[in-house]
């Protein structure tokens, strides 16, 4: 196992280094964008959205400041 961490290690390194296909920031956005990673990061924040706004209506507890604002603008960015 380690050695398969290592060879994945290294073939990363060779390819975000490789003069060919854009540059680095280009690569890397590329390997997060192929590996799920941006997409999963938005299903988080949408499912912490959903719980928020079920807190926020469906019990009697207050909810602080920061999270009411997150939920207003994500609100906002949500119905567009």
């Amino acid at each position: 196992m380690a050695y398969k961490a290592w060879e994945s290690r290294r073939r990363l390194r060779e390819y975000l280094v490789a003069k060919v296909g854009g540059s680095s920031v280009e690569k890397l956005l590329a390997l997060l964008i192929e590996s799920g990673a941006i997409y999963s990061a938005i299903w988080l924040v949408v499912v912490i959205f959903q719980v928020g706004e079920y807190k926020y209506f469906n019990t009697s507890d207050s909810i602080s400041r920061k999270e009411y604002h997150f939920l207003y603008i994500f609100s906002l960015i949500m119905d567009v």
